[in-house]
């Protein structure tokens, strides 16, 4: 991964430094912690960074804010109890406070003084114009919407404020940014390293940026692809009727002494020979193409038919039966629903009343008052065993009438 310095302002940078000085852009809030607009030209006081910058150091006693041309924190430790401290102290005399890095991490909270800027600007904004943010983490997030009329999205990807945006773009932020500066007639000007303190830095030192890594890179591949082109020339030089097949050959062969695998040279010889009857006119220039035959092992066998038997007392069983079942609308009958009672929390005082005087209207019946009779309880023997003969011959004997 490249250093925070060997990075420099992309065309969507050096598009809002165009936009800036034309007044068309105003005021940017960032989530980015490069300090790249700061390096692309825009000035200081135009720029809230929320999550703080890595060219930046604050004082833990007199909160005084040091700008510095390299990256506070890349001798810091990550995590840990003094993850913030840099390792240097504060330059003001009688001040020994320990110097912090403006870092926001995660769950930590913003920067109360930048967080007011930013909301400020944002109300004050006329539209505001979201490039590249997801807008998820909030209080980042809630900020275009203070904007006083529109809010635009330039996203890939889905956002959070898609159904509340004006407009959304699904495009590069390169691409948005440099289209808007060609259509109000802007020229966007190129990055001069010299201009800022940092690139000047990288300068110096005799560093390349990131971006020209690629490019090298790129020219190295295309000064191989052309030495490869002159060994071929060198090989295939006072050779006016070798085909293109032997000139592979002969190249493979004298590039390093590298052979060729068997199935490579087999295919070489296989268009060498096509070639050659191509010249001799026994083969039309035009090629036949062959249809594959279907393999055997992915063609499927013809599924078939389940046994199927009929139910008892039925001449057709449901694979020889193909004709729609018939339906009968007058065997369907309507049921009568059966009235509700009521209970007596849903009866009125009213039909309460009238109830109970038709209860007090209604002939009382004399009722038969039951007489009950005390009797003398009788001690009930056990049955002998010549009852328990007597009854078993009885109901065997009842059991051969009722056959």
């Amino acid at each position: 991964m490249p250093k925070f310095e060997n990075t420099k302002p992309t065309k969507a940078h050096m598009a809002c430094k165009a936009l800036y000085d034309a007044k068309v852009l105003t005021k940017i809030v960032t989530q980015n912690v490069d300090g790249l607009h700061q390096r692309a030209g825009v000035p200081e006081d135009a720029i809230a960074e929320l999550h703080g910058s890595v060219y930046k150091e604050r004082c833990s006693s007199c909160e005084r804010i040091y700008t510095r041309d390299f990256d506070v924190t890349s001798t810091k430790p990550s995590h840990g109890k003094n993850r913030h401290r840099t390792g240097r102290m504060c330059e003001v005399d009688k001040c020994d406070g320990y110097l912090k890095d403006t870092i926001v991490q995660f769950g930590e909270s913003l920067d109360e003084e930048t967080l007011e800027k930013a909301r400020e600007w944002s109300r004050e904004a006329k539209m505001s114009v979201v490039v590249g943010s997801s807008l998820r983490v909030p209080p980042a997030s809630t900020l275009p919407r203070m904007a006083k009329k529109h809010c635009v999205v330039v996203n890939l990807q889905w956002t959070s404020q898609d159904a509340k945006a004006t407009l959304k773009l699904h495009a590069k932020a390169d691409d948005i940014l440099v289209k808007m500066c060609k259509h109000l007639g802007l020229k966007i000007p190129e990055y001069d390293p010299l201009t800022e303190s940092v690139g000047r830095k990288v300068k110096e030192r005799g560093e390349i940026f990131a971006c020209e890594v690629k490019e090298t890179a790129w020219n190295e591949k295309g000064m191989a692809m052309r030495d490869i082109d002159e060994k071929l020339k060198e090989a295939t030089t006072g050779m006016d009727t070798i085909g293109k097949t032997n000139a592979r050959i002969l190249f493979g062969e004298a590039d390093g002494g590298k052979k060729l695998s068997k199935t490579a040279r087999e295919a070489l010889i296989r268009d060498e020979k096509r070639l050659k009857e191509e010249r001799e006119g026994k083969v039309n220039a035009t090629k036949t193409t062959t249809r594959k035959r279907k393999s055997k092992t992915l063609t499927m066998k013809p599924r078939s038919k389940m046994p199927c038997f009929p139910r008892p007392g039925s001449k057709q069983t449901p694979l020889t039966n193909t004709s729609p079942p018939l339906f009968d609308a007058s065997k369907i009958v309507k049921k009568k629903r059966t009235p509700l009672k009521k209970r007596r929390s849903m009866v009125t005082k009213k039909e309460e009343q009238k109830m109970d005087k038709e209860e007090r209207m209604k002939p009382k019946v004399a009722t038969a008052v039951p007489i009950v009779v005390k009797t003398e309880q009788v001690a009930v023997l056990p049955p002998s065993d010549e009852d328990i003969a007597r009854m078993l011959f009885a109901e065997i004997n009842g059991m051969r009438r009722r056959r």
